[in-house]
């Protein structure tokens, strides 16, 4: 599925037809960062400036915008040429976004123009006769003078395409035996900028709370469905505990063994906005782990697996993980409950685009191997961090998101000195659609 962000952040012969089609037909409206344009018109230049002092977009030319069989109608060359002239003449100072004529298939000499304008290197303020313009709903506005201000003074901060933060794992937890008391730990994040407002009020009690309920309905749909069925898990909602305070929260929900109480699989968030000596950040700094520490109640004797071996994560149960807590982080409701409390538009929150694995014990003494097998002499690994995802996925989409699991997956293996991860990721995805054959009752 093509969003906006794919086609924004995807490469340039990766803008094809296809892609430009599929994100029209989607009826995707008009809005902060998309624009449709029959025909060149001076309001090109003006929805180019406007975006560029705002949050960034596209802006497709040659599409008509109402809903019809055919909705690519494209433009010729000639005019082409002059919506760049137009666009390098009006803006102030002189700037050019991202040009891509796409041909169309079925016309010669017609093509669909794809204008990407990223905001983070644009020169803003960019002015139209002296004035602002700025991306409303829909339309195009005119900066207000405290706007304007703010172009003039404000410092970059880093977008979510462009951050690779997140704070390192650092969990000092060890057994009577010196060994590390968990399993794994998933990591990823995100960093958004403040608003003005929220640079210096505290976290509104009721965001924090509209957060932690986002982020409570979906986890169950995280833990692969056969876990329940071995550990009988005990559910337990997000509590506050740890380093709280008014410019930071820590939050946990625990999946624990009913018996012992001990916890399964922890789920915990950080939200922060860094303050030092009075000097306010510029940024928010979220993080959402998943921990596991199943070998923890294998130790207790509260769970009795594979007669007395310790326990081993099944490589389609870790995708699983992985896959859950990525599609956590993109859910609509998350977004706007971040936004809240960074006191921005939710268009400004991205997507995750960092991943950290670590493990308590070396990973090829974690993962149950199913087909894959050891480099002579690669040395221990305990996971891997910095694990970037391509910019070019709508990790909101199933599909796009598993290609994404997967390619992690595949660099976590090589880094921990295993092959074969693709050969059995392949294998899990046939088996996959294999039952799903059976419960449809059609055949493969």
């Amino acid at each position: 599925m093509t969003s906006i962000s794919t086609l924004f952040n995807c490469a340039v012969d990766d803008v094809t037809l296809e892609r430009v089609r599929d994100l029209v037909e989607q009826s995707e409206p008009e809005g902060l960062t998309l624009e449709y344009k029959l025909q060149p018109t001076p309001n090109i230049a003006v929805s180019v400036a406007a975006m560029a002092n705002t949050y960034g977009g596209i802006i497709i030319v040659g599409v008509r915008d109402k809903r019809t069989i055919e909705r690519l109608v494209g433009i010729s060359q000639e005019q082409i040429t002059a919506i760049a002239s137009s666009i390098h003449d009006t803006l102030e100072p002189p700037w050019e976004p991202e040009l891509i004529p796409v041909a169309m298939s079925d016309q010669e000499n017609r093509y669909v123009l794809v204008i990407r304008i990223d905001h983070t290197v644009a020169p803003r303020p960019i002015l139209i006769k002296g004035v602002a313009p700025i991306r409303l709903q829909g339309r195009n506005g005119v900066a207000d003078r405290s706007r304007l201000r703010e172009l003039f003074t404000e410092n970059p901060v880093p977008t979510q395409v462009e951050s690779d933060w997140l704070p390192q794992i650092n969990i000092r937890e060890t057994r009577q035996d010196g060994t590390v008391a968990y399993d794994f730990v998933m990591r990823t994040g995100i960093v958004l900028p403040l608003g003005d407002a929220a640079k210096w009020r505290p976290f509104s009690e009721q965001h924090v709370t509209a957060l932690l309920n986002a982020l409570q309905d979906p986890l169950l749909e995280i833990l692969p469905t056969t876990w329940y069925q071995q550990f009988l898990p005990e559910w337990k909602p997000f509590e506050r505990e740890g380093f709280n305070r008014s410019r930071n929260v820590k939050a946990v929900s625990r999946f624990g063994d009913p018996v012992s109480s001990l916890p399964l699989v922890e789920v915990a968030i950080e939200v922060k906005a860094p303050q030092i000596y009075g000097v306010t950040s510029g940024t928010l700094e979220f993080t959402l782990d998943i921990i596991g520490r199943i070998r923890e109640c294998q130790a207790s004797g509260h769970i009795d697996q594979d007669g007395g071996k310790p326990w081993r994560l099944q490589i389609a149960h870790l995708s699983i993980l992985l896959d859950g807590l990525i599609a956590l982080m993109t859910k609509k409701d998350v977004a706007a409950s971040l936004a809240n409390l960074a006191g921005i538009d939710p268009v400004r929150v991205g997507q995750p685009r960092r991943f950290d694995f670590r493990t308590g014990v070396p990973v090829n003494e974690l993962l149950v191997f199913d087909g894959l097998t050891t480099i002579a002499d690669s040395g221990p690994s305990h996971g891997t961090s910095g694990l970037l995802a391509d910019p070019s996925f709508d990790l909101k989409d199933p599909p796009d998101r598993r290609h994404q699991v997967e390619r992690w997956l595949n660099q976590i293996a090589l880094d921990a000195g295993l092959l074969g991860m693709q050969e059995a990721l392949a294998q899990i995805a046939a088996h996959e659609r294999s039952q799903a054959n059976r419960q449809s009752g059609s055949h493969p």
